[in-house]
């Protein structure tokens, strides 16, 4: 009987070979692949960068009507601050209130608010201040300010932050 003899190398060494191979450039199919994958990282990317656009603007819009409020704040309290220093007796006069008006109220609108006062609040767009004094009575009730028992001194300032109207008010009551 005759055997068959292995022609090809022995076990345990090394043929050579003829020329190699290219076994890293990937298939059709994994190159679509790859394709799709760096699509959709991009898409990704794309949506991750138009959030943080968008919080970026919110976040400076947000900074501005902070801005604003501070601005009205710091009128309205400076308004407060010269009133404060008028003497209870002398507000109906600095108002314009007759002895029987039981309110007064000077409107930026109508040219009755001194400049000074508007100062602050000028860099506010479309700013109106409203200084109202109006006289109480015993029991919280309405009297005319020249004989009132307190005043009620109340500032408010109104500005627009794009369509929307905003307004800030301080109350004080003088005894």
């Amino acid at each position: 009987m005759q055997t068959a003899i292995p022609s090809g190398p022995a076990r345990g060494t090394r043929r050579a070979m003829g020329p190699r191979m290219n076994t890293t450039t990937p298939s059709r199919r994994q190159r679509g692949a790859l394709l799709v994958e760096a699509l959709v990282a991009l898409a990704l990317a794309g949506f991750v960068a138009a959030g943080g656009a968008a919080l970026a603007e919110l976040a400076s819009r947000t900074g501005r009507a902070a801005e604003r409020l501070d601005l009205a704040r710091e009128a309205a309290l400076c308004v407060h601050e010269q009133l404060g220093a008028v003497p209870f007796a002398a507000l109906p006069a600095r108002f314009g209130a007759s002895s029987t008006d039981l309110a007064r109220t000077l409107d930026s609108d109508r040219g009755e608010v001194p400049p000074e006062w508007l100062a602050g609040a000028a860099a506010l767009p479309a700013v109106r201040m409203e200084v109202a004094l109006e006289g109480l009575a015993a029991g919280a009730g309405a009297a005319p300010c020249a004989g009132a028992l307190a005043l009620r001194v109340r500032v408010r300032v109104t500005w627009r932050e794009g369509a929307a109207p905003r307004a800030l008010e301080l109350t004080d009551v003088r005894l």
